[in-house]
């Protein structure tokens, strides 16, 4: 068996099987795209802690010297941990003795200082927002915290008006060539209920009187598990559209 035999044995077997969408299209674009076309051809068994520790080093220096620049430490790192993880199922399932990537060592990690909004940055940002359609998505985005995934899986069941709060209770992933998929968050620190401001809460409301009126237009009710976040007809919002509207 070759370490591409083996690796998209693993993608389908266990990556896909047990892990997040988003996750387990990261480590097929990582396996496919990087891996494979460097150390796909390698038999599996004969494959050395060298071997893989030449590949991070081509990886960080590819473009060095024509000035298309290589990878970042931090991409190296996770393609250490993608390996990593693979090859310690080949030993679970008795193809390995060991893990290579165990004698391996990533590069180091680079720090890099993270600039965040003060309160004049979040009015100004949402003062530039107020009119356009994802105004209420990124209102809630900033005042809870919840990530994209989050929001778009958000129904009005999911909303306490009562006690100010919102349940987290799934999340929704567009992955290619299969779809969109909802799923429960991986852990139980995922599932939590968040506290809504006032401001929120005004704004989740005002929200859902759009919608309502929205949809008495249409012909259809508002119904308690139709999603906070959508197009005018109910139907689901691409994740991609939300990033790219954030961005510009």
């Amino acid at each position: 068996m070759t370490v591409a035999q083996f690796l998209e044995c693993w993608l389908k077997d266990y990556a896909w099987a047990n892990l997040a969408p988003r996750t387990a299209e990261g480590y097929e674009y990582i396996i496919r795209r990087h891996v494979i076309p460097e150390l796909g051809n390698t038999i599996l068994t004969q494959l050395k802690p060298d071997h893989i520790q030449r590949y991070y080093s081509k990886k960080l220096n590819s473009g060095r010297y024509d000035g298309s620049g290589g990878l970042s430490s931090c991409s190296v790192r996770h393609h250490h941990m993608v390996l990593h993880r693979a090859f310690e199922s080949a030993m679970n399932w008795g193809f390995l003795g060991r893990n290579p990537a165990d004698a391996v060592s990533p590069p180091r990690r680079q720090k890099s200082e993270m600039r965040t909004w003060n309160e004049d940055d979040i009015q100004r940002f949402l003062n530039i927002a107020r009119d356009k359609p994802y105004y209420a998505l990124f209102y809630l985005a900033l005042f809870t915290g919840m990530r994209r995934s989050e929001l778009l899986a958000l129904r009005w069941c999911d909303v306490d008006f009562v006690l100010s709060q919102v349940s987290v209770t799934r999340t929704v992933h567009h992955v290619k060539n299969r779809g969109l998929i909802f799923r429960q968050p991986k852990t139980e620190k995922g599932r939590r209920t968040i506290a809504l401001s006032p401001s929120a809460t005004l704004m989740l409301k005002e929200h859902r009187n759009e919608q309502v009126a929205g949809r008495i237009l249409l012909g259809e009710p508002l119904a308690d598990d139709d999603l906070v976040f959508s197009q005018l007809d109910g139907k689901l919002l691409l994740p991609n559209t939300i990033t790219h509207a954030w961005l510009n």
